[in-house]
C-alpha cells in the first residue's frame, strides 16, 4: 500500500500559486488515486488489482490535466472503484454518470463504502472524508404537491386510460393510497427506495415532470425531495447523475451545480445515442390536442384581457389546423422519412405552428397577481414554448446533421427528430465546456483503436488521449470461441433465412447437450428467436428447461428463471445483447446467431450511413456505423460470459461472414474478431464440446448463479 502521509493532498483547482493553494500535478494525483484505491481495497477485504490501479491513475491524471480521455476498461478490473478513486484524486467536484439506474445505484453502494472507509482516522490521514449526491430525473421522485392535504380536489389524474376505474377501493386506488402513506415516511421520496411496488399509473399519480412541475412558485419547493436532492449534490465531492440526466443539462443548462468541475461518462458507447434523442423532438396529434384543451380552459375562464371571443376563434382556428394535420399525415406501419417532406404534411404543420404562436397573447395576458397564478402561467408558458420549440424543429428537416420521419406507436403516427451526428454537440456542450471529461466502457475500440469512437462523440475536434486497460481474466484458459464450420451464409430472402435458423438451431442443441444447458442464444430478430426455440423445445425440451423471449414478456423476470435453474436455457434478443450479466455457472455458454448489423431504415443509421458515403465515398457508411455497432454488440454479447476470474466457458460465433477459413469471408471478419476478448479461437468442434462438458463435469449444479439486470436509463 502507498504511504499515505506521504500522498499529497488534493488542491483546489482556483487560488494563487501559494504552497497552500498550489494545483496538484497529474502525477501527484495519479499517486494519490493509487493510495486512495488501496485503502479502499483493505477496508473492502479485497484484492489489489493491477488492472483497477491503472484505471485509477489513468482518470486521475487526465482529470487534472484537463484533457478529455478515453479509457476502456477490460471486463472484471473494478472499474467503477477505479474511477471513483481516480476522480476523488483530482480534488474536483465530479459528476458520474452512467447509464443505467441500476449502476447508478451500484456506484451509490460503492460510495456509502468509501465513505465509511474514509471516515476512520487512517483513511483521514489520505484525504478528508468525502460525500455524494445523487440526483434522477423528475419522475423518479415522490411530487409533495400531489400528496399534500392542501392539493386541489379535482387535480386531474395523471395517464389514465378512458376505461381505468380510479375509487379508493380499486387496485389503483390502494396503490395511490399506499404512496399517500408512505409519503410521510420517506425520507427521499425516490421511487426505487419504496418498500412495495405499484404500477407506472399509480406512480404518475403522485409524481411529476419537469413540464408541469412549479418549480420555486410551488409552495412545498423547499421540502420537495428534488430540491433536497440537488442541494446534497451541490455540496458534495462526488455527484451521480445518468446519462439523460446530463444530455438534458447539456442542452437545458444548471440543472447540473454549476460548481462542477469534471465529468465522468459510464457505459459511454451508449451515450451518443441519449444524446441524439434528447436533442430530438416528437409531436404526436394527442401531445398538440393536450396542449390546445390546456389553453381552452384559461380561455373559457376568462382570464385574459384581450378579448374571450377572439382568443374562442384562436383556438377554434388551432383546433382545426390540428385536424388538417391529423389527415394529412398516416400511421405508417414502419418508421417514415417521406411523409415530412410531403407539401401538404409541411402547410399542415405550418398551420399549426401558426396556431399555437398566435395563442401566445392568451398565456401573457394571464393574471400572476399570486404565487398560484404566476406557478399556473409558467407552466402553460412552458407547455406552449416546448411546443412551439418542437413543431419548428420538425419543420426544420433533415439536415446535415438532424433526420425527421414519422413512425408508428400504437394507433397513432409520431413525428420524429433526432441529431444523427452529435459529435459536435458533445465536443462544444461537454468536452470544450468542461475539458475534464472521462468516458469509459468495457467496449469503446473497435479492432483495438479509438478512432471511430471518438470522431463520433466529439473528441476528435481536440486534443485527447486514450489509454485500453487490460480484463484481469485469462481468457485463453477460461473460454473459447467456436466458429462452427459449414454454415450457409445468411440471406435476406424467406428460403435462405429459414435455412440459416435450422443451422444456428442445429450448433445450439448441440451447445446446449454438452454443456447441460447453462446457455444463453442471442437472436438478431423475433424470427431467429422462434425458430431457435421451437428446435429446442422438440429436441431437449423434455431435458433442459427452454426460456424463450417475448416482446410482452419482462425480461428482469425471465433472467432470474435462468439463473435459477443451472440446466435452463435461454433464448433471446436485443434485451439480453447488453442488458443482463449472469455470474457464475448458470452460463457456460453464448451462442450468436449472426452479426447484429443495425436494420438500414432506422431513420439515425440510414441518415448516418449517407452522410458518411457522401463525405467519405461509397461504404464508408457501413464501415463507420453498421460495421461499429455490430461489433460493439458482439462484443457485449460475448461479454455475457466471463464475468469472474472463475467463469469458464465458450462463445460461439455462427455467422461464417466472420470466420476466417470460411467461403462466405467478409472483409470486416478480422476486425471483429480481433475486437472480441483474446479466448483461445478455433473451429474444431470436438474440442469445444468436450471443454463443455468438462465444465459440465465439475460445476456445481446446486450453486446456480446470480443475475444482474441493467435497467433503461430513465428520462429527466
Amino acid at each position: 500500500m502507498t504511504d499515505a502521509p506521504n500522498a499529497p493532498t488534493p488542491q483546489s483547482t482556483d487560488g494563487d500559486d501559494t504552497p497552500e493553494a498550489r494545483k496538484i500535478t497529474p502525477d501527484e494525483a495519479a499517486d494519490l488515486a493509487e493510495a486512495i484505491l488501496d485503502h479502499m481495497v483493505v477496508a473492502k477485504g479485497g484484492t489489489r488489482r493491477d488492472g483497477q490501479v491503472q484505471m485509477a491513475r489513468s482518470v486521475a491524471r487526465a482529470l487534472t490535466e484537463g484533457k478529455p480521455h478515453l479509457v476502456q476498461g477490460g471486463t472484471g478490473i473494478g472499474k467503477t472503484l477505479g474511477y471513483l478513486a481516480g476522480a476523488l484524486a483530482s480534488g474536483k467536484q465530479t459528476c458520474l454518470t452512467p447509464h443505467t439506474k441500476a449502476l447508478q445505484d451500484q456506484i451509490a453502494g460503492d460510495l456509502d463504502l468509501m465513505i465509511s472507509a474514509f471516515s476512520s482516522p487512517e483513511g483521514q490521514e489520505i484525504i478528508p472524508t468525502p460525500s455524494y449526491g445523487v440526483i434522477k430525473g423528475r419522475s423518479s421522485y415522490l411530487c409533495l404537491a400531489k400528496v399534500a392535504p392542501q392539493a386541489p380536489a379535482d387535480m386531474p389524474l395523471d395517464g389514465l386510460d378512458d376505461d381505468t376505474t380510479f375509487t379508493p377501493s380499486s387496485t389503483l386506488g390502494k396503490e395511490v393510497k399506499a404512496l399517500h402513506d408512505w409519503a410521510g415516511e420517506t425520507a427521499t421520496g425516490v421511487r426505487t427506495h419504496l418498500p412495495f411496488t405499484v404500477s407506472s399509473k399509480a406512480w404518475r399519480q403522485v409524481s411529476t415532470t419537469a413540464e408541469d412541475c412549479t418549480g420555486k412558485r410551488c409552495p412545498q419547493y423547499e421540502q420537495c425531495f428534488v430540491t433536497q436532492a440537488r442541494r446534497q449534490a451541490a455540496e458534495s465531492n462526488i455527484i451521480v447523475a445518468n446519462q439523460a440526466y446530463l444530455a438534458t443539462h447539456m442542452k437545458v443548462p444548471h440543472l447540473l451545480p454549476d460548481t462542477v468541475e469534471a465529468i465522468i461518462v459510464d457505459e459511454a458507447h451508449e451515450f451518443p445515442d441519449v444524446v441524439a434523442h434528447t436533442f430530438g423532438a416528437e409531436v404526436t396529434i394527442k401531445r398538440l390536442e393536450g396542449a390546445l384543451d390546456a389553453l381552452s380552459k384559461v380561455s373559457k375562464r376568462g382570464e385574459s384581457d384581450n378579448g374571450g371571443g377572439k382568443e374562442d376563434s384562436r383556438i377554434k382556428g388551432t383546433a382545426k389546423a390540428i385536424k388538417v394535420l391529423d389527415d394529412a399525415v398516416p400511421t405508417p406501419k414502419f418508421s417514415d422519412r417521406g411523409i415530412l417532406t410531403k407539401t401538404d404534411v409541411l402547410d399542415a404543420l405550418d398551420g399549426v405552428l401558426a396556431g399555437f404562436t398566435a395563442l401566445r397573447p392568451l398565456v401573457l395576458g394571464m393574471p400572476d397577481s399570486t404565487d398560484q397564478e404566476k406557478g399556473a402561467k409558467d407552466l402553460l408558458q412552458r407547455r406552449l414554448d416546448n411546443v412551439l420549440f418542437d413543431l419548428k424543429l420538425i419543420l426544420r428537416g433533415t439536415t446535415d446533421t438532424q433526420v425527421v420521419w414519422v413512425e408508428p406507436r400504437g394507433d397513432q403516427a409520431v413525428m420524429c427528430s433526432a441529431q444523427f451526428d452529435v459529435s459536435d454537440t458533445i465536443y462544444e456542450r461537454l468536452l470544450y465546456e468542461f475539458r475534464s471529461v472521462v468516458f469509459t466502457s468495457a467496449t469503446l475500440s473497435i479492432g483495438g483503436e479509438f478512432d471511430l469512437i471518438a470522431k463520433a462523440n466529439g473528441f476528435a475536434k481536440g486534443p485527447w488521449t486514450g489509454e485500453i486497460v487490460q480484463s484481469p481474466f485469462d481468457y485463453p484458459t477460461q473460454g473459447r470461441v467456436w466458429m462452427p464450420t459449414g454454415m450457409p451464409e445468411p440471406g435476406n430472402t424467406p428460403e435462405k433465412q429459414t435455412a440459416y435458423s435450422a443451422a444456428v438451431a442445429e450448433v445450439a442443441e448441440k451447445t446446449v447437450r454438452a454443456a447441460g444447458g447453462r446457455t444463453l442464444v442471442l437472436c438478431t430478430s423475433w424470427k431467429s428467436v422462434n425458430a431457435v426455440s421451437e428446435h429446442l423445445q422438440s429436441t431437449l425440451g423434455n431435458e433442459f428447461p427452454i426460456i424463450t423471449q417475448s416482446p410482452d414478456t419482462m425480461p428482469m423476470t425471465l433472467a432470474k428463471q435462468f439463473a435459477d435453474d443451472p440446466r435452463a436455457v435461454l433464448v433471446g434478443t436485443t434485451t439480453f445483447w447488453t442488458g443482463v450479466s449472469v455470474d457464475g455457472d448458470t452460463c457456460s455458454a453464448v451462442v450468436i446467431d449472426k452479426m447484429p448489423f443495425p436494420s438500414p431504415s432506422i431513420p439515425i443509421i440510414a441518415a448516418q450511413t449517407e452522410k458518411a458515403d457522401r463525405e467519405r465515398g461509397s461504404g464508408a457508411g457501413f464501415k463507420e456505423v453498421s460495421l461499429v455497432k455490430a461489433i460493439l454488440s458482439v462484443v457485449q454479447g460475448g461479454g455475457r460470459l466471463i464475468r469472474t476470474l472463475s467463469d469458464r466457458g465458450v462463445v460461439v460465433v455462427c455467422d461464417p461472414r466472420v470466420h476466417e477459413s470460411s467461403s462466405h469471408r467478409k472483409f470486416y471478419g478480422r476486425q471483429v474478431l480481433r475486437s472480441l476478448p483474446p479466448f483461445r479461437f478455433t473451429s474444431d468442434e470436438d474440442e469445444v464440446l468436450a471443454f463443455l462438458r468438462e465444465i459440465d463435469r465439475t460445476a456445481n449444479d446446486e450453486a446456480g448463479g446470480s443475475v444482474v439486470i441493467e435497467e433503461e436509463a430513465e428520462q429527466v
